[in-house]
């Protein structure tokens, strides 16, 4: 689930490059990249969405709201091939 979340967000920080790489600081570039280059620890792309909105917002100085379509696909995924309760134990509201 989590590499296919990171294919998913390394494309959308690299839709938004040429935008945002100019106004970031050296250490926040590095990050960028990482995600765009898919090298990212997994610790940095589970919070890839809160930084690139973080981002968005500080360029165009207003909020960012996320909207995130078929957000139980994953968990319908893992139910179809068998692994359902190994991803329900990361969330323990389900």
């Amino acid at each position: 689930m989590l590499r296919s979340f990171e294919c998913l967000v390394s494309g959308l920080y690299s839709e938004w490059e040429d935008l945002l790489m100019p106004s970031l600081k050296p250490r926040e570039k590095a990050y960028f990249q990482s995600i765009c280059d898919r090298t990212a620890t997994d610790t940095d792309v589970a919070r890839s969405l809160r930084e690139l909105s973080r981002f968005l917002a500080e360029k165009f100085g207003r909020g960012v709201i996320v909207l995130i379509d078929e957000y139980e696909s994953p968990n319908n995924d893992a139910y179809d091939l068998g692994y359902f309760e190994e991803v329900r134990s990361l969330y323990p509201h389900l």
